[in-house]
């Protein structure tokens, strides 16, 4: 009877932490202990990218998961017996295929292109392991109809429980009734097997108790040597007169024939078996010299890092700091150039061992031995002071949080309740606190340090908690607490020095303030919320034209703070008689946003296009540009225009201090200039040379300094008589 070869078909779900082990394997960049490495250039990609992580996420960025816990991948196993492929091709190890292999090779491919469609990523061929294989990645993809109010569409999505997975209770009844077919990976081992029943092959044992093998445990047991050959029973054949009367001389002579050739064939498969269990000794033997080799070199390496360990005296917590070595620096050295985080923004290692470990594909002893050779005492020294410093903060945070907080007093329990109501009606982000002192050498922004360009945001929970500092800071130092909303979303315009006609005014209109306030007994501020869709341009121009008719004519700064309710005005023209300032009062609220002002700014937007001037002729362009282009063309700067630009510079960054706008300021003194007479080409140069940092701020400085000057243009064209 001939012998029947099931075929192998196993599937595993792969997470995406599982995408570079599994690539490693595939792409041979981690070669296993059972592969042969003098026979990995018989592997082939036979089909899709062989970068498989890659190819991956391309699939992933063009269709998204059905859910959060949706597997987004799939690893299929195919293959068959190493017996069988010995068997239709025996020189397959060389790198010989035989018709019958090639055609199963040609079929799989076919079968998962058919099957899996665009989310077949790839299809490798392994050929230097005990038994060809092909390794399948799969991003499931399920098309399904999606209805919505007005009707409805065809949507792909990744859906790995519509291809390989069922619910539990499906899986009990398939074990109850014994029929595993009910099931979707029985169903796919039967459509598998009637596919590859052309070359023999049948279906594994339906219904079977053993357990699922992983994909692991099958490569081990393809590992093993084969079964040894069962000597044949012969027929035993009677002797002289004993011959029966059935048994002719020609039925001897034929049992005799039948009984060689089942010699010959044990003979045969005896020898195979002994040839397949001397080989598989000596690849055993290698692996194991091999294994010796790498085990004393592990043993090499752990008394070095040992020594080193030793030698610096590294505590298990300056161990443990080196692990904080800034990633960043790691990534240059390993010249890995890929993102240090995973595509929902957490970290890819706990730090920098790790990091080396999965990356360099080291243990953890060389991972540290490496990161010592790589940066030296001075980089162990930085990682220790880092942990020490992290250690303090975190050590810091907890008592911070430990410590009771002292209760509010009547009065800062009053301003928290009023600054609520007024950031509930902003609804920003995140907001910029800024303390303003009399003396302008004292005002900075709470969250920036001096000297240094990053700046902390406060969210709305975080202003509130401020409030008994930002209380001491205006009663006893005397400092005006002003907000600034950051926010992506809206635009907060400010109409401050407002008299109560003028907001009488502006409502009568329909412009709904966000937060109307008292800023002082006599003046009123006005914010504003607009939609960040509408024309910024548009939007600064409306913000001074309407502070000019209702509002603060000198206002200038489309972004521009205003005070927080519920603290003094200390301003001292604000001083009252019996020595005490005016509280800044919180008159009303309206939580949405503005559509008046939207529509107004919209509108001066359409006005501010067909007022807009033509740019100049090509020609006065050119002389412009290579007036700045080329400093030797004749141009030199007048000792008076440097006198005057180096003067109002200076002016400006007194005046502005952290909020000084270059550009603006750019802007500022091309305009005066231009009005006391300056020519083009000199104004441009001026800018070109005087601007501090303008090379730094600008690649292409002519550029900016000819846009500049169109846009002053624009602005003294479109300024009302």
């Amino acid at each position: 009877m001939e012998e029947k070869y099931p075929v192998v078909c196993r599937v595993k779900p792969i997470r995406e932490g599982g995408f570079a082990g599994m690539s490693a394997h595939i792409e041979r960049t981690s070669v296993p202990s059972n592969a042969d490495p003098k026979r990995q250039h018989l592997n082939h990609t036979l089909y899709g990218n062989s970068d498989t992580e890659d190819g991956i996420r391309a699939v992933l960025d063009k269709y998204t998961l059905v859910n959060s816990r949706s597997i987004p991948c799939a690893e299929m196993l195919l293959s068959v017996h190493g017996d069988w492929f010995d068997k239709v091709s025996p020189n397959w190890r060389s790198g010989e295929y035989s018709p019958t292999l090639q055609g199963w090779i040609d079929k799989n491919v076919e079968w998962l292109k058919e099957t899996y469609g665009e989310g077949l990523v790839s299809a490798e061929l392994h050929m230097d392991e005990e038994a060809p294989h092909f390794h399948a990645v799969i991003v499931p993809l399920h098309t399904y109809e999606k209805r919505f109010r007005h009707g409805s569409k065809d949507v792909t999505k990744v859906y790995y429980s519509e291809h390989f997975s069922d619910p539990a209770q499906v899986i009990a009844k398939a074990r109850k009734e014994e029929n595993s077919e009910l099931t979707k990976l029985g169903r796919l081992q039967t459509e598998y097997a009637a596919q590859m029943g052309e070359f023999g092959l049948v279906r594994g044992t339906k219904n079977s108790r053993a357990s699922h093998n992983q994909i692991k445990t099958w490569r081990k047991q393809l590992s093993k040597p084969s079964l040894r050959p069962v000597k044949p029973r012969l027929e035993a054949i009677p002797k002289g007169s004993k011959i029966l009367p059935w048994m002719e001389d020609s039925n001897v002579e034929k049992v005799k024939e039948q009984n060689k050739e089942k010699k010959e064939v044990y003979k045969k498969e005896t020898q195979e078996y002994i040839r397949a269990a001397e080989t598989k000794a000596k690849d055993y033997d290698r692996m194991k010299e091999e294994n010796e080799r790498l085990k004393q070199e592990m043993k090499d390496k752990d008394k070095q890092v040992k020594k080193i360990t030793d030698e610096l005296s590294l505590a298990k917590g300056q161990i443990d700091a080196l692990r904080n070595y800034d990633l960043e620096e790691v990534a240059k050295s390993l010249c890995f150039d890929e993102p240090l985080e995973k595509s929902n923004g957490k970290p890819r290692w706990k730090g920098a061992i790790d990091m080396v470990m999965d990356v360099a594909d080291l243990n953890y002893n060389c991972a540290v031995d490496w990161l010592y050779n790589e940066f030296g005492a001075d980089g162990l020294l930085h990682a220790v002071q880092q942990e020490a410093i992290v250690k303090a903060e975190a050590t810091a945070s907890v008592v911070d949080q430990a410590k009771p907080k002292r209760p509010l007093t009547k009065q800062e329990f009053a301003v928290t309740a009023e600054l609520e109501k007024q950031l509930e009606a902003l609804d920003a982000q995140k907001y910029r606190i800024t303390l303003m002192h009399n003396d302008a050498g004292k005002t900075y922004r709470y969250g920036k340090k001096k000297n240094e360009k990053e700046e902390k945001f406060y969210s709305k929970k975080e202003v509130l908690d401020l409030v008994p500092k930002l209380n001491f800071e205006n009663y006893s130092r005397e400092y005006n607490i002003f907000l600034t909303p950051i926010d992506e979303k809206n635009h907060y315009i400010l109409l401050d020095d407002m008299e109560e006609k003028n907001v009488d005014k502006m409502e009568e209109k329909g412009f709904q303030f966000s937060c109307l306030t008292y800023s002082s007994n006599s003046s009123m501020q006005g914010v504003l919320k607009v939609t960040s869709s509408v024309d910024r341009e548009a939007a600064n121009e409306w913000f001074k034209e309407t502070n000019k008719e209702v509002g603060d004519p000198k206002i200038s700064g489309f972004i521009h703070p205003f005070r927080a309710v519920g603290f003094r005005n200390v301003k001292p023209k604000h001083e009252q008689s019996d020595g005490k300032f005016p509280i800044v009062r919180l008159v009303k609220t309206f939580q949405s946003q503005c559509n008046r002002a939207a529509k107004a700014i919209t509108a001066l937007a359409e006005t501010l296009r067909w007022r807009r001037p033509s740019p100049p002729a090509p020609e006065a362009r050119k002389r412009l540009y290579d007036a700045l282009v080329a400093p030797d063309a004749g141009l030199d700067l007048h000792p008076q225009l440097r006198s005057d630009a180096a003067k109002f510079y200076d002016w400006a960054a007194r005046k502005y201090d952290d909020n000084l706008d270059m550009s603006r300021a750019d802007w500022m003194l091309m305009g005066r200039l231009m009005k006391q007479g300056w020519t083009e080409p000199e104004v441009a140069k001026t800018i070109a040379e005087m601007s501090p940092g303008i090379s730094q701020r600008h690649s292409d400085v002519a550029r900016y300094v000819e846009e500049t000057g169109q846009n002053l243009t624009m602005h003294l064209s479109t300024k009302p008589k």
